[in-house]
Parts: structure tokens; sequence; C-alpha cells
């Protein structure tokens, strides 16, 4: 079984996504990951895993949490969200709140900056990613917000559907890596591979764009996706 060493997971305190986790850099940090969990849990989930299979000790972590809100998709009940979802029909205009999604791109936006600030690095020096929903809003967030990144990861997740009529001709921000099961249940195979389709036309390189498909796995994660993972945060940031 591939393990990274464990790695101390801590606190960020009075962080507005509360509780914010983080793994901390072996001085001086050399990027920054600042990854997304998906509706429902919280950034502790995601933290746990880097932090036992693939935190490198050159590069900080951050996992915020989101804030609880009412989901219209699971009847109204209040749970951690970035954004309302509504529905998860791949051609329902309207199965996310739009502006509730790019208000909080807008505040992780300033967040990632005050970070990136503290270690004395930029936004070349940081992979964004996350999770579901928070892939979702880790994608946003690199499509409307961004020039250039290190890297973009994108696990379990689907496009915001508006990016794919606006943003046809204009590139990606930085490379991006992709991750899916075949066995999703929530997020069916299918939304991955319109997803992809789209990263294809828009990658500045064809290097640009990895897709691992995960045979069998479903809404989860998996050893071997860490470890590609891990890679692919290496290689952006010149580890």
């Amino acid at each position: 079984m591939w393990k990274n060493a464990a790695r101390q997971i801590g606190v960020i305190k009075n962080h507005s996504f509360h509780p914010c986790f983080q793994i901390k850099a072996d001085e001086p940090a050399k990027g920054v990951v600042f990854f997304m969990h998906g509706l429902g849990d919280s950034g502790m989930g995601w933290a746990d895993a880097f932090a036992n299979y693939c935190a490198d000790p050159n590069v900080r972590y951050i996992f915020p949490s989101a804030k609880e809100m009412p989901v219209t998709l699971n009847m109204g009940m209040n749970m951690p969200s970035w954004f309302d979802i509504k529905e998860l029909s791949a051609s329902a205009s309207d199965r996310y709140d739009l502006d509730q999604l790019n208000r909080t791109s807008e505040e992780l936006v300033k967040i990632v900056d005050e970070i990136l600030e503290e270690e004395g690095l930029t936004r070349e020096n940081l992979v964004i990613g996350g999770f579901s929903q928070g892939g979702a809003l880790a994608l946003n967030i690199a499509l409307n917000h961004y020039e250039n990144v290190a890297g973009i990861l994108a696990m379990s997740t689907f496009l915001p559907i508006d990016e794919v009529s606006k943003n046809n001709k204009k590139s990606l921000p930085g490379p991006i890596s992709q991750h899916h099961g075949t066995a999703d249940g929530v997020l069916p195979f299918f939304f991955a591979q319109q997803s992809a389709e789209f990263f294809k036309k828009v990658a500045s390189k064809e290097e640009d764009f990895q897709f691992f498909a995960y045979e069998g796995m479903e809404h989860s994660s998996c050893l071997e996706e860490l470890q590609n993972v891990n890679d692919f945060v290496k290689k952006c940031l010149n580890l």
C-alpha cells in the first residue's frame, strides 16, 4: 500500500469558512494547494486524506469548510454547501444558484490571495481544486478569476454549465488534472466525459490536460487517485 508519512493537521483561527484546516509546509513553502470538499462534508475529511497519503512537505495545504445553508436538492435541509444546488440534470441551465456560486468564489479568491501573500508566493504557485461540488467551485474560480495558476484539480465533479457556452475561446489558466470513477452514482461518468471535451478544447497544449478514469470507483476516492494527485501537484510546483 502506498502511503505518505502522516503530516500534522492544524486549524486556521478566525476564518470565515470555519473550521479551515491546514497542513503547514516545511519553511519556506514552495507552493499552496487550496482544496474544497463536497456537499455536506467539511474540510477535515480531505485534510486527513492528504495528510496521510499525498501531502508534500514543501507545500502548504488549505481545506476550508463550507457554511451551512438550505439545499434545494436535499429537500431544503440545512447542510454545509458552497452554493445551492437545485438538481443534477446535465441540461438544466439553472441547476445551481449562480449568484451564490459567484459570491462564494469571490470570497475564496480573497482568502487564497491572503494565504499566498503570507507565504511570499503568487498565483503561479497555486494549485486549486476540489471534490464534487467543491470541484465545480474550483473550476468556476479558475476559469473566471485567474489568468495563470500552477494547476487545477477536478475530482469527481462537474463543469459549471455556462462555461461551455461562454468560454470556448478562453484558454485554461493552467494545466488541469481530472479524475472520476466509472461507477459514480451521484455524478455519472458522462458528466466527466462532457467536461473532458471542453477541457481538451481550451487547453493551451495537449499535455496541459490529463484525465484519469477509475474502474469501479463510486463517488469517492482511492489510493491510486491520491497518488496521481500527488504526482500532479509535484509536477505543477516543480518539486
